[in-house]
């Protein structure tokens, strides 16, 4: 991947390279491969590149003659045949690059480009010739962009940036905390696309455009969607066409997404999602050249390689694993957390940055199964909202009073999300309305801990962003979660995650099942393709009926999971302390430090599992120390 700045200055200023060169050089993870600078009047682009398509020519910030520019962080994957249709309509090029051509297709047809991309980007275009700035990110968020204004960075007027922490450090920069951001990173385990973590601070959400006034960039943006998710919105097809589309859509987008002039490969992990991924590559290459990479851990309960293994012998890739233990993991905690651009609590982001770092060693482009669980309904939260249809005639404060009994008298067990933390979240969540329990299930603080714990208390509701996303899509209960799911767990968690673990190391990773069509057609697939009694993802294992050994088709599903929650009794409790003490907390002055206090005994003692609210306030604090005002 890249990374990409471009700072609008206020009228009459014109930009310093030497500021551009430096915000953008702290990004140099993202783009080893080169940097670039390029200022016209007030606008000022800055790139750094992981050179993976014509790894010679097509630097950034590329321009026309007119002083078209752009700044492009991602792959389109359409780029030679929209090539054809540009050299048709009379444009020239002078090198193989998706960069070029998305160059030429803004020229051509301004914004309006955009519904004819396939692929992943974060995209920011100066177009002087329509007194615009735009910007753009993909239809499902695979790449990330932050967008601000001078009440967070006071030199500018409007701003764009790849990762945050870039401005973070200069001198006129305000760290000024989000009441709301901090509430829903607590609540959700990261910040959604919809806020920031600082006022002023803002992300171009997926599917979304923003077009900003070049001669008066103090004008709010506007802002509209470019893409809407199809859920609710196209016709089923039946059972017999829907496997068939998707084999076809799913075959085609792997297809697209192993063009690389770089060495690409395959994480691995023994699902059925990332298995079905390298099922299909292997219909592109010849399996034994295929590269597919996983990581195992010392402790069975967490293991999945063997899984991994038995996909790799059935396909015949070659396959690469690492084996950790759990001081592997726990030595890269600390490096991992102040690196975020904002709190992120989500810990598989652990395992996933040492498959990454593994899998760079021999690969620069690294494919992987993300989305499968979101469109076709993979996670337990599905399963639990299906069971609770059975119980709809019980009154929402019986569901209260029960989850009162769990945590009192139901001591917490070990390992990874043991039986009994399951309930107590299920209790908690049953008796509040759609879409705010699911949140509740799969997320961190329950509303009344946030609540509790925060100093200042947030503006709005705090699942609002979710909320939003389910009164504007339609169709039945299940595409309304797909989503919430889509736009919330996935995009600003899940794709941010993988991101964010996956640059550090400068490995680009790309998602076949995130690509528009076989979106497309998920969302035209019946509900009883995609969650059938207690199976989920029936189409996925359908697909993979024929591809794999039927030992993966029936796993259920399990998740890049550590023991966190027994890390923090030990080994990780005198850091947790350190990190969590009365001192720190209060100097901080964002939260509590007597209810982070009592949830620390608590946990200690057994009689509630607060490991994710606790890993949640040591990524903020660590975020903080690292970062804040």
């Amino acid at each position: 991947m890249c990374g990409v700045l471009a700072l609008i200055y206020p009228n009459g200023i014109s930009p310093s390279s030497k500021q551009l060169e430096r915000i953008v050089d702290r990004m140099a993870h993202r783009g080893p491969d080169g940097t670039g600078v390029k200022i016209d009047g007030e606008v000022g682009f800055a790139h750094r590149r992981l050179a993976i398509i014509d790894i010679v020519g097509a630097v950034q910030p590329m321009a026309l003659l007119n002083g078209i520019k752009i700044t492009f962080n991602g792959e389109i994957y359409n780029f030679r045949e929209l090539r054809s249709v540009l050299i048709g309509l009379g444009h020239s090029f002078k090198y193989d690059s998706d960069t070029e051509v998305l160059l030429h297709a803004a020229e051509q047809w301004g914004p309006d480009c955009l519904s004819r991309l396939e692929g992943m980007f974060a995209i920011v275009v100066d177009d002087p010739t329509r007194g615009i700035v735009w910007a753009a990110r993909d239809r499902m968020g695979q790449k990330p962009l932050f967008s601000f204004n001078k009440s967070f960075f006071r030199d500018i007027e409007r701003g764009f940036v790849s990762e945050l922490k870039c401005i973070l450090p200069e001198r006129n920069c305000n760290r000024v905390i989000s009441p709301n951001g901090v509430a829903r990173f607590l609540a959700y385990d990261f910040v959604p696309d919809s806020d920031g973590f600082f006022v002023g601070v803002q992300k171009v959400a997926p599917g979304e455009l923003w077009i900003v006034d070049r001669d008066n960039p103090l004008i709010e943006p506007i802002r509209k969607k470019w893409y809407k998710l199809p859920f609710g919105r196209v016709e089923k097809l039946n059972e017999k066409q829907a496997m068939e589309q998707l084999d076809e859509q799913l075959d085609v987008a792997v297809q697209r997404c192993m063009v690389s002039d770089v060495p690409l490969g395959v994480f691995l992990s023994g699902g059925i999602d990332s298995s079905l991924i390298a099922a299909y590559a292997c219909r592109h290459v010849e399996p034994s050249s295929l590269k597919t990479f996983s990581i195992g851990f010392d402790n069975p309960d967490f293991d999945e390689s063997i899984h991994a293994q038995k996909v790799a012998n059935h396909l015949g890739t070659k396959h690469y694993n690492l084996i950790v233990d759990s001081s592997d993991l726990l030595d890269i905690v600390p490096n991992i957390l102040a690196a975020q651009d904002e709190p992120l609590a989500d810990p598989s982001i652990i395992p996933t940055a040492i498959l990454s770092r593994f899998a760079r060693e021999e690969v620069t482009v690294a494919l992987g199964g993300d989305g499968g669980d979101e469109l076709f309904l993979g996670y337990p939260t599905f399963i639990a909202e299906k069971l609770l249809r059975s119980f709809r005639w019980v009154p929402n404060v019986a569901f209260s009073f029960m989850a009162e009994l769990a945590y009192k008298y139901i001591p917490s067990g070990s390992g990874h999300y043991p039986w009994d933390y399951k309930l107590k979240r299920l209790l908690l969540g049953a008796g509040e309305p759609l879409p705010d329990r699911h949140q509740i299930w799969i997320g961190g603080a329950a509303p009344k801990l946030v609540r509790e714990i925060l100093l200042q208390p947030p503006d709005d509701d705090i699942f609002t962003p979710s909320q939003e996303i389910w009164k504007g899509t339609s169709g039945d209960d299940f595409e309304r979660l797909s989503a919430v799911y889509a736009r919330t767990y996935l995009a600003a968690g899940v794709l941010q995650k993988v991101d964010r673990a996956s640059m550090l190391y400068g490995l680009e990773t790309r998602s076949p099942m995130l690509e528009s069509n076989f979106v497309e057609v998920a969302a035209q697939c019946s509900n009883s393709l995609r969650i059938n009694g207690l199976q989920t993802k029936v189409a996925l294992r359908n697909l993979a009926s024929t591809m794999l050994p039927a030992s993966i088709i029936k796993r259920p599903k399990k998740g890049f999971g550590i023991p966190l929650s027994d890390w923090l009794r030990e080994p990780l409790s005198d850091w947790m302390n350190d990190i969590l003490s009365v001192e720190r907390i209060n100097r901080q002055g964002v939260v509590s430090s007597s209810v982070v206090s009592r949830l620390i005994k608590e946990h200690n003692k057994h009689s509630h599992d607060h490991g994710k609210i606790l890993w949640n306030l040591i990524s903020m604090s660590v975020y903080l120390d690292s970062h804040g005002g």
